[in-house]
């Protein structure tokens, strides 16, 4: 026996417990990397998924109602109302939408009117009249009825249909 080094075996002893100790280490650092990397590809799929539907949300709230808006608005600029009330009315309630309907509508109803003040100035009272009384009560619709009614009269009388003429004036009595 080699009394110079007696602690050799307990050395050896403290030796193999530290390298179990560090092989244990070892395998709990490994399981709590991965474990890491677990939680963290975890977090980065949720965010992944959270971002997709954030921009699928921005896409069908936002951007795609956005242009057919603008899309809508170019209709109504070109004058084509009908259009543009079909293209504003599947827009849901976006935006102005439902205000914009009703410019439309209105929009309608003044070119109508122009179109029936223009047939009343062309001679054409029948035209004109069933123009004015479809506008219901637009404007001043109802009174261009009675003043076509009166031009008409006066058109008779100018050309010597007497009769025609004061059966007119007849039914607007009390008018000029």
């Amino acid at each position: 026996r080699d009394l110079a080094f007696p602690q050799k075996p307990k050395i050896n002893q403290i030796y193999e417990k530290n390298y179990k100790n560090d092989s244990h280490e070892k395998k709990r650092r490994e399981a709590e990397a991965a474990a890491a990397k677990k939680k963290r590809n975890t977090l980065l799929t949720i965010l992944a998924a959270v971002i997709v539907i954030a921009a699928v949300l921005v896409v069908t709230l936002v951007i795609i109602p956005g242009n057919n808006y603008r899309d809508a608005v170019a209709l109504q600029q070109a004058g084509k109302y009908e259009e543009a009330i079909t293209a504003f009315e599947a827009l849901n309630g976006y935006g102005d939408s439902a205000a914009q309907i009703e410019v439309c509508r209105n929009s309608i109803k003044e070119r109508d009117y122009q179109a029936a003040i223009a047939l009343q100035q062309a001679g054409k009272y029948e035209e004109a009249i069933e123009a004015f009384t479809a506008l219901g009560n637009y404007s001043n619709a109802a009174e261009q009825i009675t003043e076509t009614r009166y031009l008409k009269a006066k058109a008779l009388s100018s050309k010597g249909d007497y009769a025609g003429a004061a059966a007119i004036f007849m039914g607007i009595k009390g008018y000029k």
